[in-house]
């Protein structure tokens, strides 16, 4: 990686790439496994600021709404800000 922030696998192996590329299969636990290995204190940050400005859960839409009883709700109380 010789710019230093390949996200994916292919980023995380020598060029050229062994006959094999890995000898076992890595643990992925997120979309960007190769950064994280490299930058674990930016991947730490980058999850604690994934939810920032969240004020609430998306409003269900269509037959997830109707099946909540959600559709038509008039009341100004219950509209997202």
């Amino acid at each position: 990686d010789p710019w230093g922030f390949g996200n994916s696998l292919e980023w995380a192996t020598t060029s050229p790439p062994p006959r094999h590329n890995f000898l076992s299969l890595p643990r992925i636990r997120s979309e960007r496994p190769a950064f994280e290995l490299h930058y674990p204190h930016m991947a730490e940050r980058m999850a604690l600021e994934a939810h920032v400005g969240r004020k609430h859960r998306p409003q269900p839409v269509g037959a997830a709404a109707e099946a909540s009883g959600e559709v038509g709700d008039r009341d100004p109380k219950n509209r997202p800000i």
